[in-house]
């Protein structure tokens, strides 16, 4: 169990989403920090996946987290960003950047390892 869910659990709440949809609604950062925490490394993932380690790539994965803070008030505690919304939305991102790109989405691309974001560490 990882630390946010930990902290959420032992303050009473059930689900964790919960709770950081609501500070998120509310404007408070840490709402955004804590489902940070809960999805980079999938979304990470499923960014590089879909369009290789490169600079598009990281433009998509932050580009994720702010569409998500800009449309926070919209969102229904119940329908709210799961870690499966968070990651449809990072695909449908990245596959509209490879699009514009003029890459079809079978087409890989190799590049040179680049550093993961939440760990710092190098891609394998």
């Amino acid at each position: 169990m990882d630390f946010v869910t930990q902290t959420y659990i032992s303050s009473g709440m059930r689900d964790p989403l919960e709770q950081i949809i609501s500070q998120l609604r509310a404007g408070d950062r840490a709402g955004l920090e804590a489902l940070y925490a809960l999805t980079s490394a999938r979304v990470y993932r499923t960014v590089t996946d879909i369009l290789g380690t490169n600079s598009a790539a990281n433009d998509v994965f932050k580009e994720v987290y702010k569409r998500i803070w800009q449309d926070r008030a919209q969102w229904k505690t119940k329908m709210g960003p799961d870690e499966l919304a968070v990651c449809q939305l990072a695909r449908r991102l990245a596959l509209r950047a490879r699009y514009a790109d003029g890459r079809r989405p079978d087409q890989q691309e190799q590049s040179a390892p680049t550093m993961r974001p939440e760990t710092g560490r190098d891609v394998q």
